[in-house]
């Protein structure tokens, strides 16, 4: 087993797309760049409301939406 630190990448096919739903701008943008490095087409958008349209009228292979404790 080769301990030399290579580190295995998981990439999407080109057509894969991805549903960002996330209210906090940080966490969006690295969500989003994390899977367009990935090779996701993304969308991301930041409140539910928006994210529910997209969903509705859009095709997508993944959805990610943030969740808010209750704590």
């Amino acid at each position: 087993m080769d301990s030399g630190g290579a580190r295995l990448a998981l990439r999407a096919p080109s057509t894969m797309k991805a549903l960002v739903i996330e209210d906090s701008e940080r966490l969006r943008r690295s969500l989003q760049t994390g899977l367009t490095r990935s090779g996701f087409t993304v969308v991301a958008v930041a409140d539910g409301e928006q994210g529910l349209d997209y969903a509705r009228y859009g095709k997508f292979d993944v959805v990610l939406l943030g969740a808010r404790g209750s704590c």
